[in-house]
């Protein structure tokens, strides 16, 4: 590492990544919403979740977030869609079948 590197390292804790693995579904009153093909976690923002839509979701929706038992982060109280994007495209909502990123906020965070 040279002297830049040192001066300029960043050493403040960072959440733990999300995995696909971690999230088995993104559900609405315990309907499949979303087949979840990855997960991101985005320093600031929140955790991104991509995949295929089952049904129309707007924003402001609360969601139903099933995760794993070894998962860093749970949702007890669901997750809010902050945003939807498709192809970096900002909608408002989307329709059944298309393929979109959904920007999770947690709801006891919010």
């Amino acid at each position: 590492m040279g002297i830049f590197g040192k001066l300029f390292r960043d050493d403040s804790p960072k959440p733990p990544p999300m995995r696909a693995h971690h999230i088995n579904a993104v559900r609405r009153m315990g309907a499949p919403l979303l087949d979840v093909q990855d997960v991101f976690t985005i320093t600031g923002r929140g955790i991104v979740v991509t995949g295929r839509l089952r049904q129309p979701l707007n924003i402001g929706e609360t969601l139903e977030v099933a995760t794993t038992q070894d998962s860093p982060l749970q949702f007890p109280d669901g997750a809010r869609v902050a945003r939807i994007e498709q192809t970096s495209k900002t909608l408002q909502s989307a329709q059944t079948g298309d393929k979109v990123g959904v920007l999770l906020a947690v709801n006891h965070l919010s």
